[in-house]
């Protein structure tokens, strides 16, 4: 039984989440001795909710998969520390911010609605928007690299924006004035952020709208106009708030390019086009698969590396000319690296059986929103450092939990 002193940490977890979704790559890195705010406070929720949170694992298979893989994960982790010392504890952040998942699905009856959750996403989408148009300028001086916001960056907000995105074209049952301040937030930040991989995102799961879910021909057809009024006009639009006295060379990635050709051009980057405008981003497709190719032929050579894998605390890649980079820019290929394949499929099997439930029960149009959100973070993990960040793990199995128990997912053996 929860007593009534112990309700207030399930009040702040929402906090947290809107704190991750918009300040996440930086504010909640802030290191307490070995560990951040984002795993203290993980910490403190499973703490005074392990009862609660212990009894849900034992009545769930599901969940006793990912109690197992996070328990292996501790394991390799102590391992490591014993090796590499307090650098082990920054290559497991996704194996401590599991701990989410199991919060979530314990507790999430009890504190979590409808119009929280949109709130959640707004919120994270207008500190997003600040970020970018006060804060980079305000913080410039901290930034590693010039023009760069401060706060927070493109893979961590990728789910917010594109949940946000598609909880203002999908459901109907809110404001108008919500769904278009929605729409109109999440596709500025898509444009500003200027990550291509957020543009296959977008792209990928509007295919899934338009084929998988049956939202009628009409909704269909209207959906495509207005998306291709918006795209061609992208350019027109930002040229009248240049003409009007917003420089947004300042605070976009490449400065120049935001314009459906330049959307484009930078589309193809991803697949080794060079770009004068989009100068590097065709090495980071070279580089990746330098990296992803070195791991698995390591694995192929050491049997021991192929099932018992590198653990934490080692760097998986060599880096680059311009800064140390310890992920090889894929989690899938992270996980395995550090724990094997079996471990890997420890990981994976749970993930997919609660993603195939949940598409199959799933009901409402809030829910559809943010399965794409999901999705599209799972998308950005195999181009990215996605589930290496904590503001990525932490919103992925944050939602995860959610709609799991809002769809009825069947995750008791009882």
């Amino acid at each position: 039984m929860i007593n009534i002193l112990s309700v207030r940490p399930i009040s702040l977890l929402p906090v947290l989440i809107v704190l991750n979704g918009s300040f996440g790559n930086s504010f909640m890195q802030i290191k307490i001795g070995p560990a951040t705010l984002n795993e203290l406070f993980l910490l403190l929720m499973i703490l005074v909710y392990r009862d609660v949170i212990i009894d849900t694992i034992r009545r769930s298979f599901i969940l006793k998969l990912f109690f197992v893989w996070f328990a292996y994960s501790m394991l390799l982790l102590l391992v490591g520390l014993t090796k590499f010392g307090p650098i082990s504890l920054r290559d497991a952040t996704h194996q401590v911010d599991i701990l989410t998942l199991f919060i979530v699905i314990a507790l999430s009856h009890k504190f979590l609605t409808k119009s929280i959750i949109i709130r959640i996403i707004l919120m994270s989408l207008l500190f997003e928007v600040a970020d970018r148009l006060f804060f980079s300028s305000i913080f410039s001086w901290f930034t590693p690299f010039s023009g760069q916001p401060f706060f927070g960056g493109s893979i961590g907000s990728n789910l917010i924006v594109i949940a946000g995105f598609w909880i203002g074209v999908l459901v109907n049952d809110v404001t108008t004035k919500m769904r278009l301040t929605l729409i109109t937030l999440s596709i500025s930040l898509l444009l500003l952020m200027q990550n291509r991989y957020m543009y296959i995102s977008l792209i990928c799961t509007a295919l899934l709208y338009l084929n998988y879910y049956k939202f009628g021909f009409k909704a269909k057809l209207k959906f495509l106009l207005i998306t291709a009024v918006l795209f061609l006009s992208i350019e027109s639009i930002f040229q009248f708030f240049t003409f009007i006295g917003i420089d947004f060379k300042g605070i976009t990635k490449y400065g120049s390019g935001i314009s459906a050709s330049g959307i484009l051009e930078h589309l193809k980057t991803a697949f080794g086009y060079t770009s004068d405008v989009y100068k590097g981003a065709d090495d980071g497709f070279a580089i990746r698969f330098l990296w992803w190719g070195e791991i698995i032929d390591q694995a192929l050579d050491s049997f021991d590396i192929m099932f018992g894998g590198q653990g934490f605390g080692i760097p998986l890649t060599s880096g680059t000319h311009l800064k140390p980079v310890r992920e090889p820019h894929n989690s899938m290929i992270s996980i395995f690296a550090r724990g094997g394949v079996v471990y890997l499929i420890l990981w994976l099997i749970p993930i997919g059986f609660i993603f195939k439930s949940i598409i199959r029960h799933i009901r409402s149009r809030l829910g559809i929103a943010l399965i794409f959100g999901l999705i599209s973070t799972l998308i950005m993990s195999l181009v990215e450092p996605a589930f290496e960040l904590p503001p990525v793990c932490i919103l992925f199995y944050f939602f995860l939990g959610y709609l799991a128990n809002n769809t009825h997912v069947r995750t008791s053996t009882s």
